[in-house]
């Protein structure tokens, strides 16, 4: 009765059914998910073009999809969004999670974004949203395609 009840009322949200599963109201659709922690990370010591479940690193694709790494970036780490994640673009600092909320990406996708993170630690490219300010060229030498 709650769960109807639930289902009616606007909005976005989960419900848990049992230990594996839950109901996920989104975007004006229900859908019944596997509960599931999926995580994952790439470390790359040097350039290299691969094929993951999660993404792929090709040497061409759209301008949004390159990044222009250096020696001084590795190694790079490829891994899914952590909360808080946060890249510097042109125009300031968009926090990840919020651009994939606001683009109305599905929560499965959302847990398993790949970000890119340098040596130094900080996020220098997201897919989709492209690179940060001082890894960003009209020649990138890797593309993250998703």
């Amino acid at each position: 009765h709650t769960l109807r009840i639930w289902i009616a009322q606007g909005g976005n949200g989960n419900r848990p059914c049992s230990d594996t599963y839950m109901v996920r109201k989104e975007y004006g659709m229900l859908h019944l998910i596997k509960i599931k922690g999926e995580s994952y990370a790439y470390t790359l010591t040097n350039f290299q073009y691969l094929e993951t479940p999660y993404f792929r690193l090709s040497d061409h694709g759209e301008i949004i999809e390159g990044v222009t790494v250096t020696e001084a970036d590795f190694p790079l780490t490829i891994r899914n969004v952590h909360a808080g994640d946060a890249i510097s673009l042109r125009f300031g600092t968009k926090k990840v999670a919020r651009w994939l909320i606001d683009r109305k990406i599905p929560l499965e996708q959302r847990r398993i974004w790949p970000v890119m993170v340098n040596a130094s630690g900080k996020i220098i490219f997201v897919s989709k949203i492209g690179c940060d300010i001082a890894h960003f060229s009209n020649n990138p030498n890797v593309f993250v395609l998703k």
